[in-house]
């Protein structure tokens, strides 16, 4: 059976990357996947990865989502698919530089997810 959105949301909406930031948590019920799009401007230099939780309290940096920074084209993707986690939140560290950031995420899934 195909999966349809259940969401598409925008998570971070032009937030200064003069600080480290941490994108809300976002509750996976009934997602079977997710793909989330990074994008700024300006020079940062830092690292984004993602994080997971089963219960919104204990976070764990999901497995090779550490992306160190400068990148080309100023973008990342994550497409993230079989979701057994109930929660994931973007996290990006930063160590010098400065930009505005933007992440739009999409999830599919069906209602019995």
């Amino acid at each position: 059976m195909p999966y349809k959105n259940i969401f598409n949301i925008t998570l971070v909406n032009n937030v200064s990357m003069s600080t480290s930031i941490t994108s809300p948590s976002i509750d996976l019920s009934n997602v079977q996947g997710f793909a989330m799009h990074a994008f700024w401007d300006g020079s940062p230099a830092g690292t984004f990865h993602l994080e997971a939780s089963d219960d919104d309290v204990h976070w764990a940096i999901y497995q090779d989502s550490v992306v160190s920074l400068p990148v080309a084209g100023n973008q990342i993707f994550y497409n993230v698919s079989l979701t057994h986690f109930d929660k994931v939140r973007l996290v990006f560290t930063r160590s010098s530089g400065s930009g505005d950031l933007t992440v739009l995420m999409n999830a599919k899934g069906d209602d019995n997810a």
